[in-house]
């Protein structure tokens, strides 16, 4: 997925001023973005529009009409001016379920001022963060995305002669446990420092205030994950000597190294540990491991393994070892996805709102997934399990239709136009899409290109296609 990358001449001007390490004409240019009326107004419509914007805090407070808007705006026009003394509000907690779990985790939801604040201070901070960021980090930035992480793990395990080796590892408990001593140090704004540590320090009345967290919900949390993280790659790069073909990638709190040394393993386990202890962080050992590319190894939902070609196939070999690259949804997302199906025919519901609940489901499943190995084949086992759960909800909505007339049914509402209203999608209708390698060149910087791609996207792209056609 593209993400659409907006500059301005003063993005860049203040981007060469922070180069320059001109902190006193950063923090004026970053004053002028926090003072704007403009600002403000733009701040207010992205909290209406994002998908919380129906929650509130712990006030209650909901921004429903104009003059609601209008009144938050002349506010925190006057709070950034200096008019008007701002203390954060307590956070809202909610315990929400942890992927693959049966844990629970805390998320602190701050009230809509507090949500529309951290958006303008992060219009101020945000490309000065990404400045300073690790070419090979994707998560929470612009422009980059979870499909251009695993693009470049694909794109480094299929060189031919390439690394076969890699480390993985998770942050223990990495938003719980970052200090904020540690984040007003490397925040890079200047004038909002003061805001910064306001929203630090607002606990939740469920949690004692600690020195340490950055609670997840709030807004500027991922960027300040992203600020005490970054300098980790060059740091594991200089300390383990790795080559141009060796990656250290991350996206949020995971990390892979990807590597062909067998003897830099433990200096790279080292390397990330002292790193992490300098930020008062640490790794999660049930999830740190060492691994060959043939075991396979999970990264952001996907399953990456090399297999074995068979004689027959033997032109399909991506090197002389006679193997290949294979990336595919592992059988937990497969169940998943089966059992959210599962729960939305489980109701006896209108043809109309099953259909309208199941398809987002369905199609931003197939669409995670569309550029995996022999995609079309693993399409159609989906849609065949598809077929069978909706034939079972047809003969329990309507017990007295006979086996052809479910199967007429069936027919009417998949039928040739998945896309049209009412219509149900089928995953064998899902376009097939092409992985790309972001380039490391910054979106803010005065050399940033738009879709500007790393070599080698081609050749992927012509061996996976090759392997679908022939099996």
């Amino acid at each position: 997925m593209k993400q659409e990358i907006t500059r301005s001449s003063k993005q860049v001007e203040r981007i060469k001023a922070f180069r320059a390490q001109d902190n006193k004409k950063v923090e004026a240019m970053q004053k002028s973005i926090m003072c704007s009326l403009s600002t403000h107004q733009l701040a207010v419509k992205i909290v209406k529009s994002n998908a919380g914007g129906k929650t509130p805090g712990l006030d209650g407070m909901i921004w429903e009409t104009k003059e609601d808007e209008d009144k938050a705006v002349n506010r925190r026009d006057k709070i950034f001016n200096g008019k008007l003394e701002y203390k954060a509000s307590e956070l809202k907690t909610v315990m929400v379920p942890k992927p693959n779990t049966t844990e629970r985790r805390p998320l602190r939801i701050p009230t809509m001022l507090d949500r529309a604040m951290q958006i303008v201070y992060k219009f101020a901070t945000d490309p000065l963060v990404e400045e300073n960021s690790d070419n090979y980090s994707y998560g929470f930035r612009k422009g980059r995305s979870t499909s251009h992480a695993i693009a470049q793990v694909w794109s480094s395990y299929s060189a031919v002669n390439g690394p076969r080796l890699g480390f993985e590892t998770d942050i223990e408990k990495c938003f719980d446990r970052i200090p904020h001593k540690l984040i007003l140090e490397i925040a890079p704004n200047l004038y909002g420092q003061r805001f910064l540590i306001e929203w630090l320090r607002a606990g939740s009345l469920s949690a004692p205030f600690e020195d340490r967290g950055a609670p997840q919900g709030s807004i500027i949390s991922p960027m300040r994950c992203n600020m005490v993280l970054n300098g980790r790659e060059p740091f594991v790069v200089n300390t383990c000597g790795l080559r141009k073909n060796e990656k250290v990638i991350r996206y949020a709190d995971d990390i892979v190294v990807i590597y062909k040394d067998p003897e830099k393993g433990e200096a790279i386990k080292r390397a990330i540990e002292t790193f992490l202890a300098t930020k008062g962080l640490n790794m999660k050992e049930s999830k740190t491991r060492f691994f060959h590319i043939s075991e396979g190894f999970d990264f952001l939902g996907w399953k990456v393994k090399q297999l074995e070609v068979s004689k027959g196939h033997a032109k399909l070999a991506l090197n002389s070892e006679n193997t290949v690259l294979t990336m595919y949804p592992p059988a937990r997302k497969r169940k998943s996805l089966c059992e959210k199906m599962k729960n939305v025919l489980r109701k006896n519901n209108t043809e109309r709102y099953t259909i309208t609940h199941l398809n987002p489901i369905v199609r931003g499943w197939c669409q995670y997934y569309s550029s995996a190995t022999l995609a079309v084949q693993r399409f159609a086992k989906v849609q065949a399990l598809q077929y069978e759960m909706i034939i079972a909800w047809l003969a329990r909505i309507y017990p007295t239709e006979n086996q052809k007339g479910l199967l007429n049914k069936y027919q009417s509402i998949a039928g040739k136009h998945p896309q049209k209203p009412n219509r149900l999608y089928l995953p064998t209708s899902t376009k097939m899409s092409f992985l790309k390698v972001a380039e490391s060149t910054k979106p803010h910087g005065p050399f940033y290109q738009k879709n500007i791609y790393l070599s080698g996207e081609t050749k992927v792209i012509t061996i996976k296609h090759t392997i679908e056609r022939k099996k």
